[in-house]
């Protein structure tokens, strides 16, 4: 289950912050493009420029709720062999990546929404 924390635009998140995000984007751009004869000898570092452009554009707040990135404190527990197991884990996490729907519902809601399907 999510909780959310915090909203910010890509430009107010902490500076570190921001660079792990270009940083991912920059190497998800090269793994995709890296077969592609005009994208060869590039390294993660050549797509800096271009991934922060998108995600100053992209996460600017201007386009509602999934145009922001949130702080949020996701929990889970489960069983396994026995023994429960659970997660207490904060992040940043782009508004396009939260499912609105289910994200905020507690184990026994997912259940009875997974039922009702």
């Amino acid at each position: 289950m999510l909780k959310i924390l915090d909203k910010k635009t890509f430009k107010e998140i902490p500076k570190k912050e921001q660079d792990i995000f270009i940083q991912q984007g920059a190497e998800q751009q090269q793994e995709m493009f890296s077969a592609e004869e005009s994208h060869q000898g590039l390294t993660w570092k050549d797509y800096i420029p271009e991934i922060k452009q998108h995600c100053e554009d992209k996460y600017n707040g201007e386009d509602g709720k999934e145009s922001f990135i949130y702080l949020v404190n996701e929990t889970d527990s489960f069983e396994y062999k026995g023994k429960t197991h659970s997660k207490n884990e904060t992040y940043w996490r782009e508004g396009d990546y939260i499912d609105w729907e289910t994200d905020f519902m507690t184990k026994e809601q997912l259940q009875d929404y997974a039922e009702s399907c």
